[in-house]
């Protein structure tokens, strides 16, 4: 974070208007470093790579045409360069929103199968060696379900 800020401060000593259409840019990383809970950690990383990529490419077509104060106006006027900027943070905001679930969902398909797995091989040895080798059955007082 220290590395970052002093960054920051070089470009904005050296190229103002450059520094400027960072900070305006990672705009949605900075809320998205400040909506963070300990619960939910991760929305700043994912969001912030991506934005940074945007507003990165940005930053380079900008002092691509040379880096004046009376230049940024109407650069930041074209759609483009929001959609790039802004775009990228919110494809940053579909990953974290959707691939969490997907791996949750994979994982709860995955052990169900696991579970049906050993439930089948139980079953296997039980036919096999007698209901003996399966040990006393106890009935949970919660449910009318046998326990194993």
């Amino acid at each position: 974070m220290t590395v970052l800020a002093g960054c920051f401060l070089l470009l904005t000593v050296l190229m103002p208007p450059a520094a400027l259409l960072i900070f305006i840019g990672v705009m949605p990383t900075i809320l998205a470093w400040i909506a963070e809970a300990p619960e939910r950690r991760g929305i700043a990383t994912a969001v912030g790579a991506l934005n940074l990529a945007g507003v990165g490419l940005a930053v380079y077509f900008f002092t691509l045409g040379g880096a004046e104060t009376a230049r940024l106006p109407r650069y930041l006027s074209q759609p483009s360069v929001w959609v790039g900027m802004y775009g990228s943070a919110a494809i940053g905001w579909g990953l974290f929103l959707t691939i969490p679930p997907v791996i949750q969902a994979a994982d709860r398909f995955r052990r169900r199968q696991r579970v049906a797995e050993l439930r089948r091989f139980r079953r296997k040895l039980t036919d096999e060696w007698g209901h003996e080798i399966s040990g006393p059955r106890h009935v949970s007082p919660e449910t009318t379900d046998t326990v194993l």
